[in-house]
């Protein structure tokens, strides 16, 4: 088996609903799959998801068990990891939506605590700091598989089978920035149109006693819009487990992402799987699918952006900065996806066929297992003494 030489301990959430937590799993399960010994160090011992494959219950009791491993991979912030670093190197996967990482960081991302760096993000590896610090630095994408169970399509309330549906998925906040989504969305189509807009979000705390107050934020941006016929607007909040969420997806026709920064965007990367076309801000780790896919013009439509502050984030690191869409570049692509769809449906299908043949190619699974487990093997003990 190809990984029957690397072991290594992994620290990190890998069970509950979180992007990060799906992440791990997907880079886990083809390591674990091709032979590499791995100790588990649950940081959130949560209650596993309830569609959690046997495979993955059996894998949990047993790397649970075994024995600390020389190298340790934290999948975590520098800042959880720097008090639980072992005698033996170091890796940290971590993640970081915008153009610099925070200044808290910085103190903990040197060569005594981690030998290597990964992140999700490749701008994030231009910061200037990150250039200097001395750890090795590279990028470990969210692998792109085929969708295996396409037929599994979750119908939507109050949207007909023949609807054109725009989704987006994501945690309401800042970063997320479904204010431009929904502005761009209703002054571009009207009611006449055979459209909706699904947007499946949640607040971060997760606190259901936010529902009422997400909707009506949603409601007010809609109305910022002075027109009469605004279109419809489907706003999921239920907790899903992932196969439910994926169901969801299936029923998108295009996939939309106004993020103002990103780091893992697997809502994104299934789509890519499943031969979504995409409307993107070109930032974060979408501004790397947009130029790996570049060519494909009805497949992946990218949103210029003007960068600006971040507000929310790490208010010292005067590097760091995130961006502002071009909302008339996001309502002309929506509405060029949507009649597309129907005067040029054939195009779209070859390049969304093309996109994902080059996606399984580039980001597959053994591609990214392959290159931490190059790191790992590179860090043991055997190596080392070479």
């Amino acid at each position: 088996m190809k990984y029957s030489d690397v072991s290594f301990t992994w620290s990190g959430d890998i069970l509950s609903i979180s992007s990060y937590a799906q992440y791990g799993r997907a880079i886990l399960e083809g390591l674990i799959k091709g032979g590499a010994t791995v100790r588990l160090e649950l940081t959130k011992p949560v209650k596993p998801p309830a569609d959690l494959s046997p495979w993955w219950h059996e894998t949990i009791q047993k790397c649970t068990k075994t024995n600390p491993l020389y190298v340790k991979v934290n999948h975590c912030e520098p800042t959880a990891a720097s008090g639980n670093i072992l005698g033996g190197p170091n890796i940290l996967i971590t993640h970081w939506p915008t153009l610099a990482f925070p200044v808290s960081w910085r103190q903990f991302i040197n060569p005594n605590n981690f030998k290597a760096l990964f992140t999700t993000n490749p701008q994030a590896l231009q910061d200037p700091f990150l250039k200097g610090c001395g750890v090795e630095l590279d990028y470990l994408p969210m692998p792109i598989e085929k969708d295996t169970n396409p037929n599994d399509i979750s119908e939507i309330s109050d949207i007909k089978k023949n609807t054109f549906v725009f989704g987006s998925v994501g945690y309401w906040n800042q970063k997320s920035n479904f204010s431009d989504l929904i502005i761009a969305y209703t002054a571009e189509f009207s009611s006449m149109d055979n459209v909706a807009l699904v947007i499946k979000t949640i607040t971060k705390d997760h606190n259901p006693n936010n529902a009422a107050k997400l909707l009506q934020l949603v409601k007010t941006q809609k109305e910022s819009v002075n027109k009469p016929d605004r279109p419809p607007i489907i706003v999921i909040q239920d907790q899903f487990t992932e196969n439910a969420l994926n169901a969801i997806i299936r029923r998108f026709n295009c996939y939309v992402s106004p993020k103002r920064g990103s780091s893992v965007d697997v809502s994104m990367a299934k789509c890519i799987g499943m031969g979504k076309p995409i409307v993107t801000s070109n930032t974060g780790i979408s501004k790397m699918y947009v130029e790996e896919f570049k060519h494909l013009t009805k497949a992946i439509r990218p949103v210029p952006v003007t960068y600006e502050p971040v507000t929310m984030f790490d208010g010292g690191n005067a590097m760091d900065s995130w961006g502002r869409n071009d909302v008339q570049a996001m309502c002309k692509h929506m509405k060029d996806a949507y009649i597309e769809s129907i005067t040029n449906r054939r195009q779209i299908s070859e390049e969304v066929n093309q996109m994902g043949l080059i996606a399984f190619d580039k980001f597959s699974v053994d591609n990214v297992c392959d290159k931490l487990a190059d790191k790992v093997r590179q860090l043991s003990p055997v190596a080392l003494s070479l």
